[in-house]
């Protein structure tokens, strides 16, 4: 239909649905008498004799006769009547605030980083004039910051973390690594139910790869973390879940197993890789090595070799802040996740380590010292009455991709090397997975994972 004539039959529609004949004359003669009032109602009609908002659609014509005017925004998405019987009215609408719910809280995430920036307590540093340089980086990071992104990142980094401390245990099984290895529920403390709640979104995406949640009311909370502060009244509890107590000493551990098998270390700084037509040379300070095969995995420092092989995913370094609290008078036996003070707490043989921040355009420049300063801050915020008898700090680069998807698998340019990093904060965590994962391919092994999501050239 025309649209005028469409829109003529929707109003007779609305009308003859809404009045009775009495009232329809009425109307009419009002109308007729009335020059002014005439042409009030009429703008009145045109405003409104156009649909517009959300949910089911009911008016004249048929399924498909398209008699019913709309008013519709750029972006928007109509279901034909054919679709929506099939898929549900109830099923649609569920679907659209579920997906609004999300998308509020991926916006919700953006008006919080102002703060972030500002306040002395904020968790973001930016180093100048460093931070300049990572500006175009960022404004990319922050375009994946969509739902459908959102759940396919998730869904990829969740099957490199699928039973980590298995993965763990198989890597670390016949060395005396394996003693580093500690089995425990995993805390995510807030202060109330209401604010957890408003983390539905990232819970949902857990729930959906295999977590399942426990909730922890304040009494027992107390009892699990003894000297939390009564701040906190509400956790999240994950059981099967682990961590290294130190990981220092884990990572010498496995050094000696892999040396007890054969293996050999060489440590020196690499200037050059090249190419050749059945080998790769490694140019080194010291020596020119041969491989058959090379593994670029050395964090942040792995762009400048794998550009040259064909990897054009950009990648920044998120500097990362760690304080270890030595003979503290507060001990935990889990670790906790605080997600107000974007702080990871984890049991220390001896203390409690805390660890988090983020810091761009720091790459070349020393340690903030009010980086420390806000971790100790927070510890203490956290367990008020917590004393030491001394503390160690320590910082590192995070390789940070700008999807957040590590870089695991071979070159497109050359058969004979391949890469894995890109891990930003699940390094160690990931490590065992992405390392059989890599090791299938080099190997041609015939059981190989698809790599596709995490692909160098991608």
């Amino acid at each position: 239909l025309p649209d005028e004539k469409m829109e003529e039959e929707y109003v007779d529609y609305v009308v003859d649905s809404t009045l009775s004949e009495e009232d329809k004359n009425y109307l009419e003669g009002a109308l007729t008498k009335d020059a002014k009032l005439s042409e009030i109602f009429d703008q009145v009609v045109e405003s409104a004799s156009e649909f517009s908002g959300s949910g089911p659609i009911e008016g004249p014509g048929t399924e498909v006769s398209d008699s019913i005017p709309a008013r519709l925004s750029d972006g928007e998405f109509v279901f034909t009547a054919k679709a929506t019987d099939e898929i549900g009215e109830d099923n649609l609408m569920s679907m659209m605030k579920d997906a609004e719910a999300a998308a509020d809280q991926i916006e919700g995430m953006f008006s919080k980083i102002p703060k972030m920036l500002f306040s002395k307590d904020g968790p973001l540093f930016l180093r100048f004039p460093g931070f300049l340089k990572t500006i175009p980086f960022l404004l990319k990071y922050l375009s994946y910051a969509k739902v459908d992104k959102v759940e396919y990142i998730s869904k990829h980094l969740a099957s490199l973390l699928l039973d980590s401390i298995g993965e763990h245990k198989k890597l670390a099984e016949g060395t005396k690594a394996i003693k580093w290895i500690e089995e425990s529920p995993f805390l995510f403390v807030y202060k109330n139910k209401d604010d957890f709640i408003k983390d539905s979104f990232t819970w949902d995406l857990r729930k959906k790869h295999g977590f399942n949640l426990i909730e922890i009311e304040k009494k027992e909370l107390q009892n699990l973390l003894p000297g939390l502060s009564n701040e906190y009244q509400f956790a999240i509890k994950i059981n099967d879940q682990g961590y290294i107590s130190n990981s220092q000493n884990y990572l010498d551990d496995l050094i000696s197993g892999f040396k007890a098998l054969g293996g050999e270390i060489l440590e020196d700084e690499v200037t050059d890789i090249f190419s050749k037509e059945n080998k790769v040379e490694i140019k080194t300070k010291k020596n020119n090595l041969n491989a058959d095969n090379i593994l670029i995995s050395s964090g942040i420092y792995s762009e400048s070799f794998s550009k040259k092989f064909g990897v054009d995913v950009p990648i920044q370094s998120e500097r990362g802040y760690h304080l270890e609290l030595f003979e503290t008078n507060i001990r935990i036996k889990y670790p906790i996740m605080n997600g107000y003070l974007k702080l990871a707490i984890t049991p220390r043989p001896t203390g409690i380590r805390f660890a988090g921040l983020v810091e761009f355009g720091s790459m070349y420049s020393k340690p903030n010292n009010k980086a420390y300063e806000l971790l100790l801050r927070n510890a203490k915020l956290m367990f008020p009455g917590i004393s030491y008898e001394r503390k160690q700090e320590w910082s590192g680069h995070r390789p940070s991709t700008v999807d957040s998807l590590p870089i695991i698998g071979p070159s497109k340019k050359d058969d004979k090397v391949f890469f894995a990093y890109g891990h930003h904060h699940i390094g160690l965590t990931a490590g065992p997975k992405t390392g059989e994962m890599i090791g299938k391919n080099i190997l041609r092994e015939n059981d190989q994972y698809d790599l596709t999501a995490y692909s160098p050239d991608r």
